[in-house]
């Protein structure tokens, strides 16, 4: 499921609403900070600075002026469409402007319009009475994540329901007879497991770096690479009348396996390649609680079908049904919330290039079967 769901986010698309934009206010005691930040797309990140209004006295500083740049405007730009900010303070000429405050602010409204990472520069130049100058030069990282909006966060909400309920239903549809007989000739879950765990994750990476993916684009396709299977693959199989069982076990297998192969495969090739210049950190405990609950709903199923066995019957005949009105709502409500995709991230290149990675795995598996 992990795979699909981010395949779905790459090739299926959304369209924005010019009104649902919002605001993140940051408020930093300074402006030189190694901290980055990442911001929801089509939103407004409020950058506010601080600056001690008595320090600034005692040090006589009667100008100071802030300059601030984005690298790229592509992915996000300043208010009114600016990618160049230019901001002089008179201290000594408004007296009584900033008489009264012992903290002086400035906001900088940073607008996030492209999923991407970039870097934000900034200048400040202090003059005091006697001319001497003093200037400061920094950046922090600016990272821009996929939206949060209504639609967004309605339509990811119910995915990890809709992934419970399947993998339950997957459990209890479990033939233990064909399952013991799997694991006592293992040669079919095997190639499985080496088709899926090894070479995919270096199919993913190999198309990456062939065609030149950008980092943060690069990084995306390698974990769809690394992922495990999981409910989808079981539901094509079920609706086009596959062997469910050997499905449903290749998938509790690679589940399991995925505990040590993704983290080995990013703390590798990911750091190295990807992780180390987006400088990007990725929770595994969240990944690890998401395995967790996916393989012991696929042993709780397994479990009230030992129990009631006549329960399979009835799951077998709305079994179909159901994983086609989920499919319905991945491929109409999915295309609907990820619309926006189609118009900025989806080109010839990504068109051509990032089906490879699952047409040469199904090449693979033909071959190795």
């Amino acid at each position: 499921m992990f795979r699909f769901i981010v395949l779905l986010l790459l090739t299926t698309f959304i369209f924005p609403s010019n009104g649902q934009s919002r605001s993140i206010i940051n408020q930093e005691s300074s402006l030189c900070t190694k901290k980055s930040h990442t911001i929801p797309l089509f939103t407004t990140l409020i950058l506010r600075m601080t600056f001690n209004q008595t320090r600034l006295k005692q040090l006589n500083i009667q100008t100071m002026s802030i300059y601030a740049s984005i690298s790229d405007r592509k992915t996000a730009e300043f208010q009114n469409h600016r990618d160049i900010i230019e901001e002089v303070f008179h201290l000594m000429k408004n007296i009584e402007k900033y008489n009264n405050k012992s903290i002086m602010t400035y906001n900088l409204k940073i607008h996030a319009k492209y999923i991407d990472q970039t870097d934000i520069h900034y200048f400040i130049e202090t003059v005091n009475i006697k001319n001497h100058i003093h200037s400061t030069k920094c950046s922090v990282v600016l990272t821009i994540s996929e939206p949060q909006r209504l639609r967004d966060k309605i339509y990811k909400n119910f995915i990890p329901f809709a992934i419970m309920f399947i993998s339950l239903q997957m459990g209890i549809l479990l033939d233990i007879d064909v399952l013991k007989e799997l694991i006592y000739r293992p040669i079919q879950i095997s190639i499985g497991f080496v088709c899926q765990q090894i070479f995919l994750p270096l199919i993913a990476f190999s198309i990456s770096k062939i065609f030149r993916y950008q980092l943060l684009y690069g990084l995306g396709l390698f974990i769809v690479g690394c992922c495990p299977g999981g409910s989808t693959s079981n539901q094509w199989t079920a609706l086009f009348d596959g062997d469910l069982s050997l499905s449903a076990t290749m998938s509790f297998v690679s589940t399991v396996a995925s505990f040590f192969m993704l983290p080995l495969w990013l703390y590798t090739f990911g750091q190295y390649f990807y992780l180390r210049q987006l400088k990007i950190h990725i929770s595994f405990l969240s990944l690890i609680q998401s395995l967790l609950i996916i393989i012991g709903l696929m042993g709780l199923g397994m479990i009230i079908n030992y129990f009631v066995p006549k329960l399979k019957s009835i799951i077998e005949r709305i079994f179909k049904p159901m994983l086609i009105l989920f499919l319905c709502y991945f491929f109409t409500f999915g295309v609907f919330v990820n619309f926006y995709l189609f118009f900025d991230y989806i080109n010839l290149r990504t068109v051509l290039t990032a089906p490879l990675l699952s047409w040469l795995g199904f090449l693979l598996g033909s071959l190795f079967a």
